[in-house]
């Protein structure tokens, strides 16, 4: 569709009218298996008798009178091929804490905490159970036939990473990621107080979730084992992260009297209280002509004064050009005048690749987010960060940084208000030169890095339009135009279960091969601003950084055209804008139904190449409305269950869309929130989801009514015999795929006459542990969404926009007039 005009998006408030939610609760189901109930219970007495020997000698162990609280640790087994009934494990009145699960081969391990004195829950389990085997259901049979033995923990059940990385040689000191209960503080004041006796070295850095405490030391594996308390005060080990290295920088030869054209081109500066991009990287240095004007000294901030502000490595610096002009390239090469709107800043939290290694990567960036809150605090941010961990190891869980990240973005931390908007970069490919022959399957074993799996910050992965290079003897491009870049990373081999990411792409640049493999070339190539000021202004860039950096400046362009409008709003009109090119169409899904193509695009491409056009305004065919709403999940009655769903009146021209007949149209609907983070590794039991709260949305399908979709979402009222009616259209990702994340995009494709009885979405919260959590009071908390719709048809005479804003001004439809 060719727009004739642009026009701003029309926005419905909080107009959502709470409908009350009866669902019914599904039934666990005790696990499928022949066993000899007698001969099982004798079994499960003996490692009983073990642990209350170990539980003496517990008592009994050096520095108990140091402590606050003595218990001991405890890892259930379940059977070859059954989950442990995770939830029954912990029993919050006694004491007792699951503190890690893990999967090993085909079985579950769960490692639990148990007081002092507070064993004796577990055995009377088993002696219900035995006292009761012969009866068809005996007593606490889903958890006890769940589990084949359980023993004593030792340190590598706390061990909650890759397996591989476990410390091999016991005596050599390293660091350790420490996650502890956090509980009611008494974990964490005893693991410091016992380091300190035992002379164990506590690093700098800690970050607080919901229900644990993550610090870091440096100690060996003997030191940790040294003490029995010390070791039952930690609920997971991990190993720190490392930050990637950074490009060596091509340099292009230029002349300064660019630079003073360009500037002489921009027609407008932005004010001091304009939308700032906040970069976290290696700082940036602001005596370039080209960043001079967008920042200034009192906007230079650093984690560690030992570092300073100024930019030694030129990522930082190299990053802010990209945010302020886009790829420099095409400003210079323009005539054109230049409008820009939003200013930068710097937190320096690095001085190069291979900086803070070790370190609390999750602290470093709260502290970076927190450094510029006292400047200019009337001004919209959007934090940037193209850093990221060497290694790929979460496969999609999450971490530290990436939890930290999540919780900057709620922001629990003092009042809920402001939320943050932070955009990631996914994380580059590592790859050698001759692996680029195996382009693009190649890029699906190169996974997203720390902490790219964040649910609430926007993931950047990168595609590519730089196909041509001067001299054909220096190689051809790898990638065709608008194909995903060679040095994106994917989501392909995480679990289907994990967040979808990317979230989108932008440019990244290509790479050139030769018969000797794949290289870096500065034609193919992002153009941006040299730290060296000195000696050069221009350098080449490419990668997750650079399309992360040109994802800044999108979003500083929305943040100027909608000022009002909320983080979560902005991250969705980005996602919303975005769509899947030809060329990456032709590359992973050449054939298959429209859900099928979706599915293998997802993953590699997120939701595909966002376009500012389409985020910043509508036009007479294309209309978007926003909606910003606010919902209360859960309620407690008398247990904690659903509370409320959140129903909204679409304001469609419902005579012009049935004029139109069967005329193919889509509808667009991206849902968006941000999620309350509780991280550990316990995430294979509902109970304990990293998640505060997961929504999702139902439309009205086009033959039903209203009471019909509200009792497709009520199953636990409705009648036995009420069926909905089938749906029509098409949804091209899908209620099951879209699901993953805090972030949700579909889009519909059918006739105009169908979608016009379509006038009504219902959002719809499910579990998280807001819910499952009760002991932690979160069931009656309200939590914010936005919800974008836009319909598109194809060019006609009727102007669709203006009858939709006229029915959100007046709630009538009214004749429109013919455009001509």
């Amino acid at each position: 569709m060719a727009d004739r005009d642009s026009k701003p998006h029309l926005y419905i408030g909080n107009d959502g009218v709470s409908h009350l939610i009866h669902r019914k609760s599904p039934r666990q189901k005790p696990p499928v298996r022949a066993i000899n109930r007698g001969q099982h219970g004798g079994n499960l007495s003996s490692y009983l008798n073990d642990i209350k020997a170990f539980e003496h000698e517990v008592k009994l162990a050096p520095l108990a009178e140091e402590v606050e609280r003595i218990g001991l640790q405890v890892t259930f087994e379940s059977f070859d091929g059954f989950e442990i009934v995770f939830d029954s494990l912990s029993n919050a009145p006694a004491g007792i804490e699951l503190l890690n699960i893990q999967r090993r081969d085909n079985k579950y391990y769960a490692t639990v905490f148990i007081p002092e004195g507070k064993l004796v829950v577990f055995q009377k389990k088993i002696e219900q159970y035995i006292a009761t085997s012969s009866d068809e259901t005996p007593k606490n049979r889903p958890l006890i036939e769940s589990i084949e033995a359980f023993y004593r923990a030792t340190i590598k059940a706390l061990w909650t990473d890759s397996v591989e990385l476990f410390p091999s040689n016991n005596d050599e000191p390293v660091n350790w990621e420490i996650w502890l209960l956090k509980s009611d503080g008494t974990p964490e004041r005893d693991f410091r107080h016992l380091a300190k006796l035992l002379e164990i070295e506590v690093l700098p850095g800690v970050l607080r979730f919901r229900e644990r405490v993550v610090i870091y030391v440096n100690a060996s594996t003997n030191d940790l084992m040294s003490n029995i308390h010390l070791l039952n005060t930690i609920a997971e080990l991990r190993k720190p992260k490392e930050t990637a290295e950074f490009f060596d920088h091509l340099m292009i030869q230029e002349q300064r009297e660019w630079a003073d054209e360009l500037l002489e081109r921009v027609q407008s500066f932005p004010n001091e209280d304009a939308p700032i991009i906040s970069i976290l990287d290696t700082g940036v240095n602001i005596g370039h002509q080209l960043i001079a004007p967008f920042s200034s000294q009192d906007q230079l901030f650093t984690v560690n004064e030992a570092i300073g502000t100024a930019d030694t490595d030129g990522h930082g610096t190299n990053m802010a050009g990209l945010a302020i002009w886009g790829d420099l390239k095409e400003a210079l090469e323009s005539t054109s005048t230049i409008s820009i709107s939003h200013n930068i800043e710097s937190v320096k939290i690095i001085n190069s690749g291979g900086d803070n290694r070790d370190q609390a990567y999750g602290a470093i960036t709260i502290d970076a987010t927190t450094a510029s809150a006292t400047s200019r605090p009337q001004s919209t941010r959007i934090f940037t960060m193209a850093i990221s961990a060497t290694d790929t190891r979460d496969m999609g869980r999450p971490s530290a940084w990436s939890a930290a990240i999540d919780e900057l973005c709620f922001n629990r931390i003092g009042d809920q208000d402001p939320k943050r908007l932070f955009i990631i970069s996914a994380g580059n490919s590592i790859l050698q030169p001759a692996d680029f022959k195996g382009y693009p399957d190649c890029l699906e074993s190169q996974p997203i890095h720390d902490p790219g799996q964040s649910w609430n910050a926007i993931t950047i992965g990168a595609y590519t339009q730089k196909v041509g290079i001067s001299d054909p003897s220096e190689g051809g491009a790898l990638a065709s135009f608008d194909e995903i870049s060679p040095y994106s990373s994917t989501s392909v081999v995480w679990g289907d279960k994990q967040p979808i990411k990317p979230d989108v792409v932008f440019e990244g640049g290509n790479v050139a091969v030769s018969e000797l493999g794949g290289f870096t070339h500065p034609s193919l190539s992002l153009l941006t601003t040299d730290h060296d000021i000195q000696n050069r202004l221009f350098t080449t860039f490419w990668a997750t950084s650079a399309a992360t950096a040109l994802a800044a400046e999108f979003a500083a362009k929305v943040c100027v055209k909608y000022p009002r409008f909320r983080p979560e709003t902005i991250r969705a009109l980005m996602v919303h804008s975005a769509s899947w090119t030809e060329a990456q169409y032709k590359q992973f899904a050449p054939t298959g139904t429209a859900k099928q193509k979706s599915s293998k695009l997802i993953r590699r491409v997120g939701y595909g190449v966002p376009n500012i056009e389409r985020a910043l305004e509508s036009a007479s065919q294309r209309v978007s409305v926003v909606i910003e709403d606010e919902i209360v999940p859960y309620k407690k009655d008398p247990s904690v269950k659903l509370n409320e769903m959140k129903l909204h009146d679409l304001p469609w021209p419902k005579e012009i869309l049935q004029s139109l007949g069967n005329i193919e149209v889509t509808l667009t609907v991206t849902l968006s929130y941000f999620i309350e983070p509780n991280p550990s590794n316990r995430a294979f039991s509902n109970k304990y989801s990293y998640q505060s709260h997961n929504l999702g949305f139902e439309l009205k399908r086009a033959l039903e009514s209203v009471d019909d979709l509200l009792q497709g979402i009520n199953t636990g009222t409705r009648p036995k015999t009420f069926q909905r009616p089938d749906d029509t259209g098409d949804w091209i990702i899908g209620p099951q795929k879209r699901a993953h994340g805090s972030i949700a995009k579909d889009i519909w494709v059918g006739t105009a006459v169908d979608l016009a009885s379509r006038d009504k979405i219902a959002v719809i919260p499910t579990a998280g542990w807001w819910k499952t959590r009760e002991s932690l009071r979160m069931y009656d908390e309200s939590t914010r969404y936005s919800l974008i719709l836009t319909i598109e048809a194809p060019e006609t005479e009727v102007d669709i926009y203006a009858a939709i804003k006229n029915i959100i001004e007046t709630g009538v439809e009214t004749p429109v007039d013919v455009s001509i």
